[in-house]
C-alpha cells in the first residue's frame, strides 16, 4: 500500500526551496485576449523568473525572462509601500517595475509606470499571491509543487 504524500507548510518549504513568492494574474493586452503573468520572486537569491503568456495568440506567445531584482522602500508617498526593480542591474529602460501599497500589502502587486509609480488605468494591472504547496513522496526522493490562488 502506497504512502499518502506529506503537504508541507510554506515555511518548511522555504526551508527546502529558498524563501520564494509566486504572484499570477491576467493583465491587459492590445491587441490579444490578455497577458497571463506569473512572477516568481526568489528572496534569498535575489532573482526573479517573470512569465508572459499572450492569450489568444497562436506562435511565440510565451516569453520568460529571468535576472536580478532589488528592492525599494516607499511607493509614491507611502512609505511602507515597496517597490520590485526586476533587471536592477540592466539599463533602465529594460527594467520592470512591480510594487504594492500599505492598503493592499504584499499579497498582490501592482504593475508600476517607468517612473515607479501607479499606472492609472480602468483595467487590472494586479497580480495576486498565489499559495505554494509541496508534496513529497514518502521515499523522499520526488517533489512536487502546485499553486493556487489565495
Amino acid at each position: 500500500m502506497k504512502k499518502p504524500f506529506k503537504v508541507l507548510r510554506k515555511d518548511v518549504i522555504n526551508d527546502i526551496l529558498g524563501a520564494i513568492t509566486v504572484y499570477k494574474g491576467i493583465l491587459p493586452c492590445a491587441d490579444c485576449r490578455g497577458i497571463e503573468t506569473t512572477l516568481k520572486i526568489y528572496e534569498f537569491a535575489g532573482i526573479f523568473e517573470l512569465t508572459s503568456v499572450y492569450l489568444g495568440k497562436e506562435l511565440e506567445n510565451k516569453f520568460v525572462q529571468k535576472g536580478n531584482f532589488s528592492v525599494e522602500e516607499g511607493l509614491g508617498t507611502d512609505s511602507d509601500g515597496m517597490v520590485y526593480i526586476l533587471n536592477c542591474d540592466r539599463p533602465e529602460i529594460d527594467q520592470i517595475f512591480y510594487g504594492y501599497t500599505s492598503a493592499e500589502s504584499y499579497k498582490q502587486l501592482l504593475l508600476l509606470d517607468n517612473n515607479r509609480q501607479i499606472i492609472d488605468s480602468e483595467y487590472s494591472l494586479t497580480i495576486l499571491e498565489v499559495i505554494i504547496e509541496v508534496s513529497i513522496l514518502p521515499d523522499n526522493r520526488k517533489v512536487s509543487c502546485k499553486y493556487s490562488k489565495l
